[in-house]
């Protein structure tokens, strides 16, 4: 563990260490991960009266937070892909799923592939998006 903490040659964690994560053996990531961050808050010298980061399985609060897992449908499945866009477009439109709008945004108009989907409900829902933002930024 560098930089500024002891060099480890070898540590033992329990279950988790770097052969089991090299290896892919998902069981000890858990472990292994609050081994570090623990190491890190006391490298740190963050006090035992703050919170500390847990480890688990993350729970989604709601269904559409649920459905952003979900990978696109293919391509070539035309009427999959207007269901698909529909309900991402529907959650842009939800006032009160406005913490999913950066991620469902990701997924309309990704990055890599800006035109992927030709869609004019898209558009449509940027249009809202944008100008709530732009009209919370101005009050």
């Amino acid at each position: 563990m560098k930089p500024d903490g002891p060099v480890i040659e070898k540590a033992l964690f329990g279950s988790p260490c770097g052969q089991c994560i090299f290896e892919k053996d998902y069981t000890s990531y858990e472990s292994f991960a609050a081994t570090l961050i623990r190491r890190l808050i006391e490298r740190i010298g963050i006090k035992p009266r703050y919170p500390t980061p847990t480890i688990g399985k993350h729970l989604d609060p709601d269904d559409d937070a649920k459905f952003l897992h979900i990978p696109p449908p293919d391509r070539a499945d035309t009427d999959a892909t207007k269901l698909w866009v529909g309900r991402l477009t529907d959650i842009l439109h939800n006032p009160g799923r406005q913490y999913l709008c950066s991620a469902v945004m990701d997924r309309l108009v990704p990055t890599h592939d800006p035109l992927r989907y030709d869609d004019r409900r898209i558009d449509a829902a940027r249009w809202t998006f944008y100008t709530a933002v732009w009209t919370l930024r101005r009050s």
